[in-house]
């Protein structure tokens, strides 16, 4: 599944032999502006990335997203697919099959 345009997670990392050397996650349509989460992948700096790490990050991420509630998508839809689509980005960079 392809997020909409507006509503984005994106990792962005340096990979040496498969250890994550740098992440940033930032997230779109939870806020006013992209949020940037990129404090819940610092978790994977330094090892190797996993499904259950990623699927960590992903947590935290939806934890800390807070859509506005002033669209026509339901708050708590947007709020769960903060998780979704911040897993499967992490997947998709890490090159794990979401």
């Amino acid at each position: 599944m392809v997020p909409p345009a507006h509503f984005r997670a994106e990792l962005a990392y340096l990979d040496v032999d498969g250890v994550v050397a740098g992440a940033r996650l930032v997230l779109g349509a939870v806020g006013s502006s992209p949020v940037d989460q990129s404090r819940f992948a610092e978790p994977l700096i330094g090892s190797r990335p996993t499904r259950e790490a990623i699927q960590a990050v992903a947590a935290e991420a939806y934890r800390g997203a807070h859509p506005l509630d002033n669209t026509d998508l339901n708050y708590a839809w947007r709020k769960k697919m903060a998780r979704v689509y911040a897993e499967q980005a992490l997947a998709r960079v890490c090159a794990l099959e979401p």
